[in-house]
């Protein structure tokens, strides 16, 4: 009896120390998720393969109302919201080229931004230009590759330059006192310089003009 009590002990203790090497091995090669930004990531090497979030390279093509043709470079901010949960994902600013286009890596941006396989919102605000919203699903393939998003031109209306996301008389005030100022007064200041040619004149007026009581799409 006693001898049969020791080999169930020993078979128990078997079976516990299995489990055991089983969860360490789980452990060391099959890390546990980790949460950011309550999305889960998985395993960093996983990232962009066959997780639940995706580390995304972002192009996109930006044309400021007014300005000439390879004149197009701006200043643009980019808040990104969960189009279902209207939930804010993150935001960044950046600069295009004067093609208008821009290249963004959102997990080196400061917070990493990771997105799902779904579809989001992304709010686009420019300096003195209203706001325009772009619905785009994150595209991927299962070997990591990003597809483009906001898919085809996307335009922004001119007039906006206290950045309240209206053009109005408030936008006017300081118009006046500028006009005949160029780029390298003391004065000058671009986002009065609607068309961006260096000075600010009838022409940016007549730009503003043609947009009063205009609106942004806001959030």
């Amino acid at each position: 009896m006693h001898r049969d009590n020791s080999i169930k002990k020993l078979f128990l203790l078997s079976i516990l120390l299995s489990i055991f090497c089983i969860n360490l091995v789980s452990l060391y090669f099959f890390p546990t998720p980790v949460e950011q930004d309550g999305a889960v990531l998985g395993s960093t090497s996983n990232v962009g393969v066959a997780t639940d979030v995706y580390s995304v390279q972002l192009t996109f093509q930006i044309i400021p109302e007014g300005r000439a043709p390879n004149n197009y470079s701006t200043e643009v901010t980019v808040d990104i919201y969960d189009s279902a949960t209207k939930a804010f994902e993150g935001s960044f600013t950046t600069i295009t080229d004067n093609l208008g286009y821009a290249t963004v890596n959102l997990d080196q941006e400061v917070p990493a931004i990771y997105l799902e396989d779904k579809p989001y919102d992304f709010v686009i605000k420019g300096i003195s230009h209203l706001t325009i919203i772009e619905y785009s699903v994150v595209g991927f393939d299962k070997a990591g590759a990003n597809q483009d998003f906001f898919q085809g031109i996307n335009y922004l209306m001119v007039g906006d330059v206290n950045g309240d996301d209206e053009i109005n008389s408030l936008d006017l005030t300081n118009f006046v006192s500028r006009l005949g100022v160029v780029f390298g007064d003391a004065e000058y200041d671009f986002r009065y310089d609607l068309d961006y040619d260096g000075d600010i004149d009838l022409d940016d007026i007549s730009l503003f003009e043609v947009n009063i009581y205009e609106i942004g799409e806001g959030y």
